[in-house]
């Protein structure tokens, strides 16, 4: 599995956010506008859920190199891939509570064995839904992680104390370190993808 460097990705993550700055500002505030108007129902959870995909593709986009405008906001997105989506985050969270509940641990590794699930869906190019598989994404973030947990916990971990700084000043950092940290998590899926691409069908390679 090709390895990844933790500042590296971190620097990636700050250069492509410098580029972007002044769309992933007001992309944020729309969205952070979006969820106060939808409140704390389950409306409002789904329609964070939402939000949080959109937000999710774009940092993903932008690693790749694209130019993410507001007339190309949606144009990654499909039904399908919404839909594995929202049954993968809703799956996995209810995993990872189950595990901090079994003395914290537990949910941290089952966390890390499926961060990158949002990418592996957003990636996927499938024929039909059947083949859109969030099962087939979680079991690859699991394949993608073995032998990287500890390396992946250290970048989440700087990943979270970035975020708490930006949340520090007086939430405004948050504005930018939030996808100073996505971005380079993405950088990090795109850096160690490569050698499993023999592994996964060919529906779900991009």
């Amino acid at each position: 599995m090709e390895t990844f460097k933790l500042k590296e990705s971190l620097r990636f993550g700050w250069q492509k956010t410098k580029e972007n700055l002044w769309f992933l500002v007001l992309l944020e505030l729309a969205i952070y506008a979006v969820n106060i108007l939808a409140g704390s129902s389950v409306v409002g959870f789904l329609v964070g859920l939402l939000t949080g995909l959109v937000l999710t593709q774009v940092f993903f986009r932008i690693s790749l190199g694209e130019k993410v405008t507001w007339k190309n906001l949606f144009a990654f997105l499909t039904t399908d891939k919404a839909v594995h989506y929202l049954l993968a985050t809703i799956i996995t969270s209810i995993f990872v509570i189950v595990g901090l509940f079994l003395l914290i641990v537990p949910g941290i590794i089952v966390a890390i064995m499926t961060i990158f699930v949002p990418f592996i869906i957003l990636e996927t190019r499938a024929p039909s839904f059947k083949d859109l598989s969030f099962w087939k994404a979680i079991k690859r973030s699991y394949q993608m992680t073995k032998g990287k947990k500890w390396k992946i916990f250290t970048f989440l971990l700087v990943a979270v104390l970035v975020n708490i700084l930006g949340l520090i000043a007086l939430g405004v950092g948050l504005l930018v370190s939030a996808p100073v940290t996505g971005i380079a998590l993405a950088a990090v899926y795109n850096k160690m993808k490569g050698q499993h691409q023999e592994s996964v069908p060919a529906e779900v390679v991009a």
